[in-house]
């Protein structure tokens, strides 16, 4: 239910900021920016012209774009389950909104990618949920890595000059991420230890080695960033501060240590039965969409809700014993 008031109240926001942009360009408000009142948190929030050139759309609660789309796909999920429990139509007509907007942010082509698998396993549930669960979170996993591997190799073939394919096939931002992981990787393996909360990113300065940042896949910006670091000072990347894993799996290490493996496999074990009622359904659903937006992206504070989910998820096994 909080779920779904939340998502509703974001597109009532989102509506009512598309009016005052409406209002603005047509100079039927104030001669001031009179919606800059209620973005002053949010100043990417624009349009260049009317309905041409659109910036990406962070929501006032949240302030991030990226969870911004998260919290709309998670409100398309919470409305067709209680569309499948009560039929309204409402819910399903919610449901629609929800999964148009979290598409908006075209900017974030992992979010993208990420909705679009989400939907493919939506539609072959019937299929999916014949497979036990534990299974099925490897075979998510392997997909998700699989797709932006044949992005890739699609994008090494592809010669159209499109805006589009030129978006869809810019990888810097991608290899630099996946360098980044490798590097965080590797300065846990050396250091097998909890850092702690989020900071990982903080004991960059143990790894010395350039293995993983100094190649011709990264972009520059984590090189810099961890360069930086070691000199004792933040780079200008980041707004000023240290850049971060990517990835959940390695964050979820730099903050546990090895006690992180351990709640892997108890987690798994766990989970080794099959969908049987609406409930595995959606819980199941919504922990698998939240653990490939951590994959990586960077979403902040969501693995509290990765753990979440998976707790849910096993106390509604049918026979669990606590």
């Amino acid at each position: 239910k909080i779920l779904f008031y939340f998502s509703s109240i974001m597109i009532l926001e989102f509506l009512f900021i598309k009016v005052l942009f409406f209002l603005n360009y047509n100079g039927f408000t104030f001669n001031i920016n009179f919606y800059e009142i209620f973005l002053h948190s949010n100043p990417i929030v624009y349009y260049d012209g009317f309905y041409i050139e659109g910036k990406i759309y962070r929501s006032l609660f949240i302030n991030d774009h990226l969870i911004t789309s998260f919290i709309f796909f998670i409100g398309f999920l919470s409305n067709l389950y209680f569309f499948e429990n009560n039929k309204k139509k409402l819910h399903l007509l919610l449901s629609i909104i929800c999964l148009v907007l979290s598409y908006y942010n075209f900017e974030s082509r992992l979010t993208i990618l990420t909705n679009s698998l989400m939907l493919l396993l939506f539609i072959s549930w019937i299929f999916a949920s014949k497979i036990k669960l534990n299974y099925l979170v490897l075979l998510i996993i392997l997909g998700f890595y699989s797709s932006i591997y044949l992005v890739k190799l699609s994008c090494g073939v592809i010669s159209l000059d499109h805006i589009f394919v030129n978006s869809l096939c810019k990888l810097d931002s991608l290899y630099d991420r996946f360098s980044l992981a490798f590097f965080s990787l590797s300065t846990w393996l050396q250091h097998p230890l909890s850092f702690g909360l989020d900071l990982l990113n903080n004991f960059y300065t143990l790894n010395t080695s350039d293995l993983f940042l100094n190649n011709n896949l990264t972009s520059g910006d984590s090189y810099v960033t961890v360069t930086a670091l070691r000199g004792g000072k933040y780079a200008p990347y980041h707004g000023g501060e240290i850049t971060h894993a990517h990835n959940f799996f390695i964050s979820a290490l730099g903050n546990l240590g090895i006690i992180f493996p351990v709640l892997v496999y108890i987690f798994f074990k766990n989970i080794n039965f099959k969908c049987s009622n609406v409930n595995h359904k959606y819980i199941f659903m919504m922990l698998i969409f939240s653990l490939l937006n951590c994959l990586i992206n960077k979403m902040f504070f969501i693995e509290f809700y990765v753990f979440l989910t998976a707790t849910f998820l096993v106390l509604y096994k049918d026979n669990v014993k606590i």
